[in-house]
């Protein structure tokens, strides 16, 4: 083994050359001559000892910087793997030579660089050995990934063209090409190698077939190849057919059943379309009904399914047919395109019943039910919802009001229930600041037709709300509705001391009178709302300072007084958003073009039944009077006490009807006094 250079055994310290040496003389010249000659070999002696310290030190410094740079190299080079690490080496090489070349030039004296020369030469070398043969090692190890990815592509490749059996054979003589490539192996493992691979390519193709449930074509290609597979893989293939053949037969019974639920569902969609007169437009075909439940039975359910969308049309059409023609349909129906008494009357009975049904929703729910089946009164409202204004609303209002009296639908509802529900909610939910700004806002929302909203809403909401959307003065609905929450004894608690709670009630009963006789006695609630509400607002003014008179004088102007109307001595009240002295006049107009309606008066005794109705006629026009419907949404026409009865019930107005009365009477007024007028000046 060669010696590592150091300093050590390259620059040792060398003996002084030999002197010749005397004998001393005793002299003192002798003496001092001697005594010099030692202290510059002395000297001398010193400064090699210090050259020789100076040397060691730059060469280990140099090594060590060596050292650092090799293993900085190698630590590079290790890092790079398979193909990246072919070449590396002379790169590397290359490197060290530069780096440690200026090394060399940093050192001082030839010795240094002489033994730094010989170091880095070894360095050089066992460096050069460690890095080729990670090169070598990363460079075989790169060749046998290559051949293994590009028997792995084949594989891909093959399967990926699982439907080409040509292409599928392409690929397999690819991986035997590689494989006879493959150095270091004999010709049996080659063809072991080649048979693994080949089954390996079949059994993916194979798989592929049945991911995409092709189960009859993965079974005939297997038929074609199954000579090429191996024994474990055409186990696992036969296996894996075998498992795909009982799932697609368990699949194809699940998909009947979900097919015949789905159809089912699609029948009994179609039944309850026709119930509800939803027309049908679409049937299942006869084929997909016979495939599925059977040629009889899917039969019967297609004829039963037509059968029901030809009902659904004609059920469809009730909604067009006014209450007249429901009655006559309901009595004389005969289905079409049907076969058997029995079916018949089955088919007939649920007409009846369906009729029945459409009344009832009518009667129930007028609007609504427009809006459910009218597409003229379903487009208006869909207007008025989206844009709100007066333009919207007035078209909403006309077309509804015509299609009820088209249809001879009961009622003057004009909402549907479930809109005046939600503002019955919101109402009702309120808290005293919000709730005379709700009412307002929504008054505002239905300007003169706010008095039907209102009647609508009556049953809906609270008596105070009630009061307070009847259109009485802001400020008295915000003093209103801050007592809404208060209890009986709160109330009291408000009055001012030596005022009692029964003498309040008693004045306030007083007070009101006029407007309690303005109300029929089916609108008990009515006055029961509005006594309570003037007891609350009149404790309200009282706690404010006013004496209990002024209070219950100015909670009745507030609530009702501007709001009556004195006809024949009997009061009737009329609603701030109607004009007072159109509803006025066209109550007296009413009143004087009054016509007995046919079949009022039973006629007996000497009279007929025309005489009856002059002599009827004649006495309300001189005795009628007027009293406040019960739900507000009008007058209601009185005689000698009671309610003047009619055919359909008794005989009552709303104030659009008394609105036109009203007109009628102002331009009658207008003509008299007109003709007066030219009386007068062809008299003079």
């Amino acid at each position: 083994m060669p010696t590592v250079p150091t300093l050590h055994n390259q620059v040792g310290l060398n003996a002084l050359p030999n002197v010749q040496r005397r004998p001393l003389q005793s002299t003192g010249l002798q003496a001092i001559g001697e005594g010099l000659q030692n202290v510059s070999g002395v000297i001398q002696q010193v400064q090699k000892q210090e050259q020789l310290k100076a040397d060691r030190a730059a060469f280990m410094e140099a090594d060590r910087t060596t050292d650092t740079i090799a293993n900085d190299l190698y630590s590079k080079a290790s890092q790079k793997q398979l193909k990246d690490a072919i070449g590396i080496t002379p790169q590397s090489i290359e490197e060290f030579d530069k780096r440690t070349s200026e090394v060399m030039g940093s050192l001082q004296t030839d010795r240094q660089k002489m033994t730094y020369r010989e170091a880095v030469n070894q360095r050089r070398s066992q460096l050069q050995r460690s890095i080729e043969s990670h090169e070598n090692s990363q460079r075989e190890t790169y060749y046998a990934k290559s051949r293994e990815d590009y028997k792995d592509q084949a594989h891909v490749n093959a399967v990926t063209n699982y439907q080409d059996p040509k292409a599928i054979e392409s690929e397999i003589d690819k991986v035997r090409a590689t494989v006879d490539q493959t150095p270091g192996i004999d010709a049996d493992q080659k063809a072991a190698e080649v048979g693994i691979r080949r089954s390996g390519i079949y059994s993916g193709v194979i798989d592929r077939y049945l991911s995409n449930d092709q189960v009859s074509q993965a079974d005939a290609y297997y038929k074609s190849i199954k000579d090429k597979v191996n024994g474990p893989q055409a186990s696992n293939i036969e296996r894996a057919l075998i498992t795909a053949k009982q799932r697609l037969e368990s699949e194809k019974k699940a998909k009947l059943t979900e097919m015949r639920q789905s159809l089912g569902d699609q029948l009994q969609d179609i039944h309850a379309a026709a119930q509800m007169g939803v027309p049908v437009t679409q049937v299942p075909p006869r084929a997909v009904l016979e495939a599925v439940f059977g040629k009889y039975e899917g039969g019967q359910k297609y004829e039963t399914a037509q059968k029901m969308a030809d009902l659904s049309v004609e059920v469809n059409a009730l909604h067009d047919l006014s209450a007249e023609d429901l009655y006559q349909q309901t009595t004389q129906y005969k289905p079409v395109k049907v076969e058997g008494a029995a079916e018949a009357a089955q088919i007939t009975q649920f007409m009846s019943g369906r009729v029945q049904q459409i009344l009832q929703e009518r009667d129930k729910d007028p609007a609504g039910y427009l809006v459910r089946h009218s597409p003229a009164v379903a487009q208006a409202w869909d207007n008025f919802e989206q844009s709100g204004d007066e333009a919207s609303r007035a078209a909403y209002l006309k077309t509804v009001r015509a299609e009820r009296e088209r249809l001879q639908i009961p009622g003057d509802d004009i909402l549907p229930d479930t809109y005046a529900q939600g503002v019955a909610d919101r109402l009702n939910t309120a808290d005293a600041q919000k709730l005379a700004t709700l009412i307002e806002r929504e008054a505002q929302t239905w300007g003169a037709d706010w008095p039907a909203v209102q009647g609508q809403l009556a049953g809906k909401i609270s008596d105070t709300a009630a009061v307070i959307s009847s259109g009485i003065p802001r400020g008295a609905a915000v003093q209103l509705a801050a007592t809404a929450n208060l209890k009986e004894n709160e109330l009291k608690a408000l009055l001012p001391p030596g005022t009692t709670w029964p003498a309040v009630e008693a004045a306030v009963d007083q007070t009101f009178e006029s407007f309690k006789s303005s109300l029929p006695i089916e609108a008990a609630q009515t006055w029961n709302a509005f006594r309570d509400s003037g007891t609350r607002l009149a404790v309200q003014y009282m706690h404010q300072g006013m004496s209990q008179s002024n209070a219950i004088d100015k909670a009745y102007k507030d609530l009702v007084r501007d709001q009556i109307v004195e006809f024949r001595a009997a009061p009737f009240r009329v609603p701030p958003t109607e004009n007072k002295e159109q509803i006025e006049t066209g109550a007296r107009q009413a009143v004087q073009e009054f016509v007995t309606p046919p079949g009022t008066v039973i006629p007996s005794g000497a009279f007929t039944a025309e005489e009856y109705q002059s002599q009827l006629q004649d006495y309300v026009r001189e005795n009628g009077y007027w009293v406040t419907r019960p739900d507000a949404k009008g007058l209601r026409l009185y005689v000698d006490g009671g309610p003047l009865a009619g055919v359909d019930g008794p005989v009552q107005y709303t104030w659009e009807q008394l609105r036109t009365y009203g007109d009628k009477g102002a331009e009658a007024s207008r003509k008299r006094l007109s003709d007066e007028i030219t009386r007068r000046k062809e008299a003079r």
